[in-house]
């Protein structure tokens, strides 16, 4: 008999033992499948029915408007030197120039001969924006008390334009170049004859600085004064000559 009421009492526990594993199995696959949910809608018939409206789970929206593709980023291209013509950029590069004004003595020059007016010739070339080559020949005879200095120079410079304003542009500049000095002198005080003295070639320096006017492509005016500095020279072997003199001009140019 216990055997009996054990065996039904087995059947039992393994019966609600598998009835409640099959509905933790259902609930499992509910939630890992969920199905569409369903309302019942009553209807507006006298009889209170109702009507089973099985509802579809909301999809996200698609959107309506192409998708634009993102404009290509292009990559800005490398600059590259490119070389400018001078002949272009620079405009005329040649001037020729005759300048007048006053030239003042220092030193033993003063000595032999009085300031007096001077006149030059300049030749400028353009080589860039800032930079220019001068070239300037003169000859002066300076006379004092019958005796007088003379003098004959060919030199060379820079020229620097410091900066550009509207039609103005001041500059400075220097160089070197060749300077032929001589004399002429009374032997004595009693004596009205004059002797001259051998020319000597000696190296100098030069400095200027000055305005330019640009009035037109084809002339440009410039007021400058221009030092010159010869090296001291031997007047017949016995006499040392030494000093220097400054121009103050008017450099009317012509462009080409």
């Amino acid at each position: 008999m216990k055997n009996i009421l054990s065996l039904i009492y087995g059947l039992m526990l393994l019966s609600v033992g598998l009835f409640y594993f099959q509905a933790s199995a259902q609930e499992t696959v509910q939630i890992a499948n969920p199905q569409p949910s369903v309302i019942v809608q009553p209807t507006n018939s006298a009889a209170p029915q109702g009507k089973i409206i099985r509802v579809q789970p909301q999809q996200p929206a698609q959107a309506t408007q192409p998708m634009t593709q993102p404009a290509p980023v292009v990559a800005p291209s490398q600059s590259k030197l490119q070389f400018v013509n001078p002949e272009t950029s620079l405009g005329r590069r040649h001037m020729v120039g005759v300048g007048f004004g006053q030239a003042f003595l220092f030193g033993d020059y003063s000595s032999w001969g009085e300031d007096s007016l001077a006149f030059d010739l300049y030749y400028n070339f353009k080589s860039s924006f800032m930079f220019q080559l001068v070239a300037n020949l003169h000859a002066h005879k300076f006379s004092f008390n019958k005796e007088s200095f003379s003098t004959k120079s060919f030199n060379v410079g820079v020229k620097a334009k410091i900066f550009d304003y509207d039609k103005f542009a001041p500059f400075f500049g220097g160089g070197f170049g060749f300077y032929f000095p001589s004399a002429e002198r009374m032997l004595s005080s009693s004596n009205t004859l004059v002797t001259e003295s051998g020319t000597e070639s000696v190296f100098g320096v030069n400095a200027f600085v000055g305005l330019d006017l640009d009035l037109s492509s084809r002339f440009s005016i410039s007021f400058m004064s221009h030092l010159h500095k010869p090296f001291s020279a031997s007047i017949d072997g016995q006499t040392e000559l030494s000093g220097a003199y400054l121009k103050l001009l008017i450099v009317p140019y012509f462009k080409f």
